[in-house]
């Protein structure tokens, strides 16, 4: 699927069949869960991204903080 646990960080890098257009992971990092939905876009845009609770992050990477709330990932794979 494409996710990597690095040093408390949580890298993206999907390689999926092209015929999964979206798919949903539930993710759990201490007491927080990450509901993370990726989706396949039509040709928007050239390059993957990750928005986490509406906020894009500047690289396909988390910070996983183990804060007890539910946290949203988007990953919009092109």
């Amino acid at each position: 699927l494409g996710l990597r646990l690095d040093r408390g960080r949580l890298r993206f890098a999907p390689c999926t069949p092209a015929t999964w257009l979206s798919f949903e992971v539930a993710y759990r990092y201490g007491a927080t869960v990450f509901d993370i939905r990726f989706r396949r876009l039509p040709a928007q845009r050239s390059a993957l991204c990750v928005l986490l609770d509406g906020k894009e992050q500047s690289e396909p990477v988390i910070d996983l903080i183990d804060d007890g709330a539910a946290h949203r990932v988007d990953v919009e794979m092109p």
